[in-house]
Protein backbone atom coordinates (compact mmCIF):
# COMPACT_ATOMS: atom_id res chain seq x y z
CA UNK A 1 0.00 0.00 0.00
CA UNK A 2 0.81 3.54 -0.46
CA UNK A 3 -1.04 6.72 -0.70
CA UNK A 4 -1.11 9.16 -3.89
CA UNK A 5 -0.58 12.92 -3.25
CA UNK A 6 -2.71 15.06 -5.41
CA UNK A 7 -2.18 19.51 -5.23
CA UNK A 8 -5.73 20.96 -5.53
CA UNK A 9 -6.29 24.69 -5.62
CA UNK A 10 -7.60 23.95 -1.92
CA UNK A 11 -4.81 21.73 -0.58
CA UNK A 12 -3.92 18.22 -1.17
CA UNK A 13 -5.76 15.09 -1.61
CA UNK A 14 -4.15 11.81 -0.62
CA UNK A 15 -5.88 8.80 -1.60
CA UNK A 16 -4.92 4.81 -0.70
CA UNK A 17 -3.48 2.74 -3.77
CA UNK A 18 -2.47 -0.67 -4.10
CA UNK A 19 1.10 0.25 -4.95
CA UNK A 20 4.38 -0.90 -3.44
CA UNK A 21 6.09 2.37 -1.59
CA UNK A 22 8.55 3.82 -3.70
CA UNK A 23 11.10 3.19 -0.92
CA UNK A 24 11.29 -0.74 -0.18
CA UNK A 25 12.98 -0.30 3.36
CA UNK A 26 10.29 1.59 4.51
CA UNK A 27 12.17 5.21 4.47
CA UNK A 28 14.55 3.72 6.92
CA UNK A 29 17.51 5.84 6.08
CA UNK A 30 18.78 9.41 7.83
CA UNK A 31 19.95 12.10 5.68
CA UNK A 32 22.52 14.07 6.72
CA UNK A 33 21.34 18.02 6.44
CA UNK A 34 22.76 21.58 7.59
CA UNK A 35 20.55 24.00 9.08
CA UNK A 36 20.55 27.12 6.62
CA UNK A 37 20.74 29.44 9.35
CA UNK A 38 23.35 28.72 11.83
CA UNK A 39 24.71 25.73 9.43
CA UNK A 40 24.92 23.01 12.22
CA UNK A 41 25.23 19.57 10.77
CA UNK A 42 22.55 16.75 12.26
CA UNK A 43 20.96 13.83 10.28
CA UNK A 44 17.27 13.52 9.11
CA UNK A 45 14.65 11.26 8.12
CA UNK A 46 12.01 11.87 5.55
CA UNK A 47 8.60 13.03 7.13
CA UNK A 48 5.63 11.50 7.01
CA UNK A 49 4.55 13.56 3.73
CA UNK A 50 7.86 12.77 1.77
CA UNK A 51 7.04 9.35 2.29
CA UNK A 52 3.63 9.89 0.59
CA UNK A 53 5.37 11.90 -2.36
CA UNK A 54 5.08 15.97 -1.30
CA UNK A 55 8.45 16.08 -1.66
CA UNK A 56 8.91 19.57 -0.68
CA UNK A 57 6.34 19.60 2.41
CA UNK A 58 8.83 18.67 5.52
CA UNK A 59 9.97 21.11 7.91
CA UNK A 60 11.74 21.53 11.16
CA UNK A 61 13.49 23.63 13.64
CA UNK A 62 17.41 23.38 14.02
CA UNK A 63 18.12 21.04 17.10
CA UNK A 64 20.87 24.54 17.56
CA UNK A 65 19.59 27.51 16.78
CA UNK A 66 15.58 26.55 16.87
CA UNK A 67 14.84 28.21 13.68
CA UNK A 68 12.48 26.70 11.45
CA UNK A 69 13.41 25.37 8.20
CA UNK A 70 12.16 23.75 5.05
CA UNK A 71 13.32 20.16 4.30
CA UNK A 72 12.62 19.26 0.79
CA UNK A 73 13.70 15.18 -0.27
CA UNK A 74 14.79 14.38 -3.41
CA UNK A 75 13.93 10.93 -4.59
CA UNK A 76 16.09 11.27 -8.04
CA UNK A 77 19.31 11.61 -5.88
CA UNK A 78 18.21 10.32 -2.83
CA UNK A 79 19.22 13.38 -0.73
CA UNK A 80 17.69 16.15 1.19
CA UNK A 81 18.03 19.60 1.55
CA UNK A 82 17.24 22.73 3.54
CA UNK A 83 16.14 25.72 3.62
CA UNK A 84 15.57 28.94 5.35
CA UNK A 85 11.08 28.91 6.21
CA UNK A 86 9.01 30.90 4.28
CA UNK A 87 7.08 33.77 6.45
CA UNK A 88 4.32 34.81 5.28
CA UNK A 89 2.18 37.40 7.23
CA UNK A 90 -1.55 37.14 6.85
CA UNK A 91 -3.16 40.49 7.04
Amino acid sequence: MSIEVKKTKSGLVLTKTNQEPSNSKGWQDRYDINCPYCLEGFDCAPSIFHMMGAYELGGGSCPSCKEMMEIHFHPETNSMTTHKAVRESVH
